[in-house]
């Protein structure tokens, strides 16, 4: 099973350097739920990290996903360093700045 990483040209790169071999850079809504909609139909995919300003665009899809009785994909929703606040609508509680070295 592979893991796959959809958000900002910063967050895929950065995934890249950890391991993570397959990313789709997203800029737009568009982009965002061609993407995810991609993923979600592979059967090859085991996790699918989202950056929370991708997944800010589609929330409803996300809590879609978590609410199914489908086991695989798990969807992950992971901050990026610039972010302080997003809401992610019904998907999750706003989340905030943890720390910044």
């Amino acid at each position: 099973m592979k893991v796959v990483i959809i958000g900002d040209r910063n967050l895929v790169l950065g995934c890249a350097l950890a391991g993570v071999k397959e990313g789709y850079e997203v800029n737009d809504l568009n982009t965002v739920r061609e993407a995810f909609s991609r993923c979600m139909e592979r059967n090859d995919i085991g996790i699918i990290l989202i950056g929370a300003r991708a997944a800010s665009l589609i929330p409803d899809e996300i809590v879609q996903v978590k609410k199914s009785s489908r086991l695989i994909p798990v969807v992950t929703v992971v901050l990026e360093k610039q972010d302080e606040k997003i809401p992610i609508g019904s998907a999750g509680p706003e989340y905030k700045k943890v720390q910044e070295f």
